[in-house]
């Protein structure tokens, strides 16, 4: 089959071939998390399994300073739980948002939260017994844990926003937050894939391969204070492989949508940029609005000394 890059893939090509190196390296968010300002996680409760049902479950508060990429995918169409770490309304179902508002979804958020822990505990993705005893006892003692929590000197003014993590503490999983394993962070991407790609597989016009292409792409990156989206000035930028016009691919798989958009994130990130301002008011002040203002991105493809 032809490989259908054109100047546009190339360019993204080049995005790419720098997130490679970057993943190489131990510097890119996985597919499907992505970065907060500021970490949402209040309280993560630790598991000691071997220990009486009583005795097995532990508070910590959770530390600002450790802010970790976490699981993301837009919930502006609908409920939509995130695995092994979430908003207290997905986990527990709690409603109360501040004194005055109550979240009348709590409940059905909750309910998707556990159908997700038993889509986890069925995937032919997750093998580790470990890990799939972690997930059982999770999803079987919520109850038990929630009263905990509510009860608990940390856990008591716990409102609906208010992110929770859970560490299993037994064998490799002791210590470690459970959304961070690699089979849940591979679970997770194959569950954004199903929500965000179209179930027919066409030629990714980036790398070439036979895949499920994207409606949208699953995140953006940040940038002068807000997430950016990853599209087009002034037109659409693929156009390719449409089954309709208001609900186009983009002509580009997961996995290359996503290594352009954390590429771009990290680069912004750590001053890779150059802005060139070229559109400014009679008072001098820039005008945000403008395209003539630019923000140029760069990097260097291979390393070399430069002489003056």
């Amino acid at each position: 089959m032809m490989n259908c890059i054109d100047w546009r893939g190339l360019m993204l090509k080049e995005l790419i071939d720098k997130g490679n190196e970057l993943d190489r390296e131990g510097k890119l968010i996985p597919v499907g998390y992505n970065q907060y300002k500021l970490s949402p996680i209040r309280i993560v409760i630790h598991i000691f399994p071997d220990k009486n049902l009583e005795d097995s479950i532990m508070l910590s508060k959770y530390s600002d300073s450790d802010n970790r990429p976490l699981p993301m995918l837009s919930r502006a169409s609908g409920i939509k739980p995130y695995p092994l770490v979430d908003e207290s309304g997905y986990v527990f179902g709690i409603e109360r948002i501040n004194e005055d508002v109550i979240d009348k979804r709590a409940a059905e958020k909750h309910e998707k939260y556990i159908e997700l822990l038993t889509k986890m505990l069925s995937s032919d993705i997750i093998t580790d017994p470990l890990l799939l005893e972690a997930i059982k006892y999770i999803k079987d003692n919520l109850d038990y844990i929630k009263n905990i929590v509510e009860k608990s000197e940390i856990g008591k003014n716990l409102i609906n926003k208010d992110w929770v993590s859970f560490i299993y503490e037994k064998g490799e999983l002791e210590g470690k937050h459970l959304f961070e394993n690699n089979e849940v962070k591979a679970f997770w991407k194959e569950f954004v894939k199903q929500d965000l790609c179209f179930k027919q597989k066409n030629q990714c016009i980036i790398c070439g391969n036979d895949d499920h292409l994207i409606k949208k792409t699953p995140s953006g990156f940040a940038y002068r204070g807000s997430s950016r989206p990853f599209t087009s000035v002034n037109k659409d930028a693929f156009v390719s492989y449409r089954y309709k016009n208001d609900n186009a691919s983009l002509g580009i798989c997961l996995d290359c949508a996503e290594r352009i958009s954390k590429t771009l994130g990290y680069l912004i990130n750590n001053d890779y940029i150059e802005t060139i301002f070229n559109d400014k008011t009679a008072q001098g002040k820039i005008n945000m609005d403008s395209s003539r203002n630019l923000d140029a991105i760069f990097w260097i493809k291979e390393e070399a000394e430069i002489s003056s």
